[in-house]
């Protein structure tokens, strides 16, 4: 089919008569026209070109959002094998940060009701739920003391219902529904008396270093390499997980190093930090809901020891590969090890 401008064309050479001046105005019509249609011609090819420079800008865009906030683009691999099929070292574990809302509700600190074996749960809520815990005659401060008032003895059990888990006001003082930045420590709730601390791990001590207590897991010791780290140095203050070795910009030079390290490969990607540097000698094994490799400790429970998920906070350089690559292991792991 002829288009617009060819008819034109068309009809312009048709109306010539004998007389010149008429064929030149003709003829120079006739050039403007075939210009025309050689511009519109090109144009989609224009639009095509400029169409594919927005789609790469698009992408190279996308994938700098990704890489600003942890993401990945389809090129990128963790863990993958090198073309010539050898092992690639294991990337650097990307940290989703959550917002301090989001972090609590995921922690076990927005999961606290406990009853113990006798059916009560005063004295758990010291830690469990303290702004719901109520002192005894014995654990009243020095300067209630001065009133002469009586102090009652707290009832027993706790209901699920007023149990209210370890909530921001127990770190935090409160200006409405608002938490304040800096942190603290909620020492007696019903009188809102508050003491201030010099560290985060002073504050994580009034709970997680008490005297060993039946039931519990055993008191923290860090190891001597890590003695001056703060607990928020490791981990997540409101979602309390680990950060990973890697991520809390300890040891990036162990998953950077141009010479690969062993261990710390794909192969061992599902196998936490301190499974393999545990310096307490503790059980290793496959947490059962997420199959991350950890370390665990025999914790007496109605009577009976249960294996629970237990990071020492002691840990070595030293590795020894035969605490899971021993002969008969229950995970159907080789026992000869790369390197060896």
């Amino acid at each position: 089919m002829k288009s617009k401008q060819e008819g034109s064309v068309i009809r312009v050479l048709s109306t010539l008569r004998g007389d010149s001046f008429s064929c030149v105005v003709a003829i120079v019509l006739c050039l403007l026209l075939m210009v025309g249609c050689q511009a519109g011609d090109d144009q989609p090819a224009a639009t095509e070109s400029q169409a594919s420079s927005t789609d790469v800008e698009e992408k190279e865009s996308s994938d700098a959002v990704a890489a600003e906030t942890g993401g990945g683009t389809a090129a990128d691999t963790v863990g993958d094998s090198q073309s010539d099929g050898s092992e690639t070292q294991a990337a650097i574990p990307q940290v989703v940060r959550l917002s301090p809302e989001e972090g609590w509700a995921a922690s076990a600190h927005s999961n606290s009701y406990v009853i113990d074996t006798n059916g009560r749960n005063d004295s758990c809520a010291r830690c469990h739920s303290a702004a719901e815990w109520l002192p005894g005659p014995d654990d009243i401060p020095e300067s209630c003391l001065t009133c002469k008032f009586d102090v009652d003895v707290p009832p027993p059990l706790i209901s699920e219902e007023d149990w209210g888990h370890i909530s921001c006001k127990v770190c935090h003082r409160m200006d409405g529904d608002e938490a304040e930045p800096e942190f603290t420590w909620l020492d007696i709730a019903v009188i809102e008396e508050y003491v201030d601390l010099e560290s985060t791990t002073e504050l994580c001590r009034k709970c997680h270093e008490l005297a060993e207590m039946s039931d519990h897991k055993p008191v923290i010791e860090l190891s001597e390499e890590h003695a001056e780290l703060t607990c928020t140095q490791c981990h997540d203050a409101h979602a309390t997980k680990m950060i990973t070795c890697a991520t809390s910009n300890c040891h990036e030079e162990v998953l950077t190093s141009t010479e690969p390290v062993a261990g710390h490969d794909v192969d061992h990607s599902s196998v936490s930090c301190w499974a393999c540097h545990d310096a307490a000698g503790l059980e290793v094994g496959p947490e059962e809901e997420s199959q991350l490799w950890v370390t665990h400790i025999a914790v007496p429970v109605d009577g009976e020891e249960i294996l629970l998920p237990h990071s020492s906070h002691a840990f070595q350089s030293q590795v020894t590969c035969e605490r899971c690559h021993f002969s008969a292991n229950p995970w159907g792991l080789s026992e000869e090890v790369a390197g060896e």
